[in-house]
């Protein structure tokens, strides 16, 4: 392959994995359950100065529950800042602030000027109206890059056809549409098992939060029942 088509077969390839990447960022900053990657988004004005929540924060997954992390600032002055910067990007997030205690660790032993404290963030339920927001964000983000994806391709195979109308012969020319052609179904498939991935997520949240107000709903039902009994 001459080094013109393959320069662009370059091209296309970085520009197509870079729409991918991007859809795939976005969806990670779309939550269904607590996920540190999509706090790295989040920026932090100290001082005048915009910072990365990395910078100001340590994120730490709740042991027990999937649905919660904690935010410990690496200075406690800075906690109502960092409550504004996530309040900011994810203002879907239940925020509440707790002191920070070791395994045993009584609030009355440890003196006032010695306290911590974390943000502990809670991803609200998968109710009707959520999961239908996520999935119309997601159809316009998967919608978005597979247009973005499919000009480009065009463009960039056109290009190639040309170059190759005067300067190449007719099988090189079947080569390179070829080539451009497994580049672009290669990167589509990758962004459609994202986007499947995303909305299974998405969906069973949905299901589950559906079976777990139900059987809430049947046991009042039951208690309801016994005390008329």
């Amino acid at each position: 392959m001459k080094k013109p088509v393959t320069s662009k077969l370059t091209e296309l390839k970085s520009k197509l994995g870079g729409y991918v990447m991007l859809m795939q960022y976005r969806y990670m900053n779309i939550c269904v359950k607590a996920e540190p990657m999509a706090m790295l988004s989040i920026t932090i004005e100290i001082d005048g100065e915009r910072r990365s929540i990395e910078d100001v924060a340590l994120i730490v997954m709740d042991q027990e529950d999937d649905k919660k992390m904690k935010v410990v600032a690496k200075d406690m002055e800075d906690i109502p800042q960092i409550g504004k910067g996530i309040a900011f990007t994810h203002p879907e997030f239940k925020q509440e602030v707790k002191e920070l205690l070791l395994d045993g660790q009584k609030s009355e032993d440890v003196p006032l000027d010695q306290k911590m404290f974390y943000i502990e963030l809670t991803m609200p339920e998968m109710d009707e109206k959520r999961h239908d927001n996520m999935t119309k964000l997601i159809k316009t983000l998967h919608d978005e890059c597979s247009t973005k994806m499919e000009v480009t391709h065009k463009l960039i195979a056109g290009e190639v056809a040309a170059m190759l109308l005067t300067g190449g012969t007719p099988e090189e020319a079947e080569e390179a549409a070829k080539a451009m052609d497994d580049v672009y179904n290669w990167h589509k498939d990758l962004m459609e098992k994202y986007t499947k991935t995303k909305t299974d997520e998405i969906d069973n949240a949905f299901e589950n939060n559906q079976s777990k107000e139900k059987k809430d709903e049947d046991n009042d039902n039951s208690i309801t029942q016994s005390m008329k009994l």
